[in-house]
This record gives C-alpha cells, sequence and structure tokens, in this order.
C-alpha cells in the first residue's frame, strides 16, 4: 500500500513509534507518540489506533494479506466485501493489490466501530456457498477483471495493473498478461480454502481513527473468538538482488527499489531524499551524463516497506549504458548511505497522522498492523530499468 506526501520536518516528534510482541493472553497498549496507539493479543488481529479531533468523522479499516498474488487478493476482497455490505456497511473503500487488501469506512460513533468489527468477525467464519450473493460477487469481479473493457469498467488502469513494482506490490505486477483471461474460473471449495488461509489472525489487522472517546469501542469487543493464529504471512521475498533492464525507444528511465523490514528507516530515508539539498541530486547532476530525480515513493508490505527511487534523463541524449549504470551505481550508494544514517523521528506516526482524510489514515494504519515486529531485519535491492541505450549489461549491488 502507497505512502504518499513523504516529506521532511525541522522540528521532529520526540517519540518513535514502537511495536510489541504479541503476549500470551494479555492486551499490550503502547504509548507509541501520545495518539498512536497498537494493540495486540494473542490468536487475534492487531489493532491500531490514531487519536486524532477535528475530523468531520472517524474511520475504520480492516487490511487482509491473502497469500496468492493479485487474483486471490481479489477473490477475497469481492467475497468479504459483499459480506460487510450486507452487514449494513455500503459505503466502503476498496483498496487491492498483488499483497492483499483494505477496505475502509467512515464510523460516526462506537456502534458502528463494534458493528464493523464483529460483522469482519463473522465475515471471516462463515462458510462459502455457492449460490450466495459473496460467491456471485467473486466470480463477477473475476469476469470483469479478466478483460480490458471489464478492467476500464472497474477503473483498473491497465498500465499500472501489469506493472514491474513487485517491491511495492502493485496489483498485477505478479501476473503474465496472457494469463489473466483464465482468472473467471473458480471453484467454491478453493475459495473457502483460501479464504481459511487468508483469515488466520496475523494476516488481519485493523486500524481505528477517532477522538478519545470513539477508540473506547474496543472495551466492548473483548471475548470474541477469532480464526487461530497461522505460521507465516502473505509476502514473500526475491533469493537474490535482482537487475531487470528493457530496451524501448522512450527516454531512459531507472527506478532502485529497496525492500525492508524497516518501516520507519524507509519512510524517514524517503524523507530525506524528497530534500532538494540531499546529496543525491548533487552527485546525479555532475555525472557526464545528467540524470535527475523524478520521484520517491514507499509502499507497505506485511513484511516490511518498499521504498523506491526513480530517476530519468529526462530527455537529454545517452551516448550509451555507461551513463546509466554510473547513476544506478550511485544511485543503490547514496540509499544504502541514507538508509543506514537517517534519523527515524518518528516518521511511521507523522504517516499515521498526517493523511487529511481519516479513511486514509485508518488504510494506512491497519496495513501497518499487520507488520511483524519480530521479524529479522534485512534489506534488498532491485533494478529496473528501461531505454534504447541500455546493453543488458549487469553492474553489481554488493
Amino acid at each position: 500500500m502507497a505512502v504518499n506526501g513523504c516529506s521532511s520536518s525541522q522540528n521532529p516528534p520526540t517519540s518513535n513509534i514502537k511495536t510489541a510482541p504479541r503476549e500470551q493472553g494479555a492486551i499490550e497498549l503502547l504509548n507509541q507518540s501520545e495518539q498512536v496507539h497498537r494493540i495486540t493479543v494473542d490468536a487475534s488481529p492487531t489493532f491500531q489506533l490514531i487519536e486524532r479531533q477535528g475530523d468531520p468523522a472517524g474511520a475504520i479499516s480492516l487490511a487482509m494479506a491473502v497469500p496468492g498474488g493479485s487474483r486471490n487478493a481479489l477473490i477475497i476482497m469481492a467475497l468479504m466485501s459483499s459480506r460487510l455490505e450486507a452487514a449494513g456497511f455500503h459505503e466502503l473503500e476498496l483498496r487491492p493489490s498483488a499483497l492483499g487488501f483494505v477496505a475502509s469506512t467512515e464510523v460516526k460513533n462506537k456502534a458502528e466501530v463494534i458493528g464493523f468489527v464483529k460483522a469482519t468477525n463473522s465475515a471471516l467464519t462463515e462458510n462459502v456457498k455457492a449460490a450466495s450473493q459473496a460467491m456471485q460477487r467473486v466470480k463477477a469481479l473475476l469476469a470483469a477483471i479478466s478483460s480490458e473493457q471489464g478492467r476500464a469498467r472497474l477503473k483498473v488502469d491497465s498500465d499500472l495493473f501489469f506493472s514491474d513494482s513487485f517491491c511495492g506490490g502493485a496489483l498485477g505486477s505478479d501476473t503474465p498478461k496472457e494469463t489473466i483471461q483464465t482468472w473467471g474460473t473458480v471453484k467454491v471449495s478453493a475459495v473457502g480454502k483460501l479464504l481459511q488461509l487468508s483469515s488466520q489472525s496475523q494476516r488481519v489487522g485493523f486500524g481505528i481513527l477517532g477522538t478519545p472517546e470513539l477508540l473506547t469501542a474496543l472495551d466492548s469487543l473483548e471475548g470474541l473468538t477469532w480464526p487461530s493464529s497461522g505460521s507465516s504471512r502473505a509476502d514473500s521475498w526475491p533469493e537474490h538482488q535482482e537487475l531487470k533492464f528493457s530496451h524501448s525507444t522512450s527516454d531512459v528511465e531507472v527506478a532502485i527499489e529497496v525492500l525492508t523490514t524497516d518501516v520507519a528507516s524507509a519512510l524517514s530515508a524517503a524523507e530525506a531524499l524528497n530534500h532538494n539539498q540531499h546529496s543525491l541530486r548533487d552527485r546525479l547532476r555532475r555525472l557526464p551524463e545528467s540524470y535527475e530525480v523524478i520521484r520517491t515513493s514507499v509502499s507497505l508490505r506485511p513484511s516490511g516497506a518498499c521504498l523506491a527511487l526513480h530517476l530519468s534523463a529526462n530527455g537529454k541524449s545517452i551516448s550509451g549504458s555507461s551513463g546509466t549504470h554510473a547513476a544506478l551505481t550511485l544511485g543503490v550508494d547514496e540509499l544504502k548511505r541514507t538508509l543506514a544514517e537517517t534519523q527515524q523521528y518518528g516518521a511511521e506516526a507523522r504517516a499515521l497522522l498526517t493523511p487529511a482524510r481519516a479513511q486514509d489514515a485508518a488504510a494506512i494504519s491497519s496495513w501497518i498492523a499487520l507488520q511483524d515486529s519480530q521479524a529479522k531485519k534485512k534489506t534488498q535491492f532491485r533494478v529496473l530499468a528501461s531505454g534504447s541505450a541500455l546493453q543488458n549489461k549487469v553492474i553489481p549491488l554488493q
């Protein structure tokens, strides 16, 4: 899930987001930034709470990390959204990806918060039936997404759908274009098994934003029985650092993607890289064949975050691949240094507290709730490049 609007602050908060391990039979409530709290309890989804005043309404969001890629994510999203709508939540905003989906909605009082969580609990445990409205929704969505005309009706950008951003978990990034026509066929038994896998408590997270009064709704939810915990999350890492080069007639463009378990460092590095005075920009300008930074972005994953740096020759004449390889080598070097040196200063808290819309903040919060605080720290790079000047040469990333 993308986090937009990364920016820097000259007066960073004094507290950082912290995470807590799941404790057997006990609820952990952490005062992470005075406004952001994380509640974890064994055999239950994680709840991430954001205390914020002044919004027209509060918001609640459900995130599910679904195994098996984009097709499976769409199946479970269609099933769960149909069941939540049947429970009275008709204004859902849905955000699917290759890693799962997020469903969010406004809530105006504690009763609506309680109702959403209980409806989700029921939806996760209800059997899948062939004649049900939810199953019909699954079949209709798969049939529509398998054609270009259907994707247009669903307002799915085909170019984005088939993007190469594995790191960012873009919807369809795991999908060969020629195989999508087979998506419309699905068996009820397969959907039931997939729901069972996706319902494990470590694959489910909630984000709730609102006033202190609204957040006390969780006091009424103790005692709910959730599907059992699973041993793995719906996320995968490439075994080795990857580089991909492709030829085109367009200007040379490159992207360096960093997959890291350290969300706070990725967010902080993106803020630092967005500074016009960051050394990356000056070093790129001093190359014989100048490159410019187009943008930096951060996408959240169940295993951490993807920090992407996009560079372009910006219409300049590139005589060969050497200038591109120099820019890539320089970019990787700067990303490594920035990730290692950037002080975190509560970047994760800012990502949760600063979105203008309550639903956007709740959506980010629910996806962060899936993060495994005990995951082993690691970082991996992936380089993508396209342009007519490239010659498929590989540069070392060690």
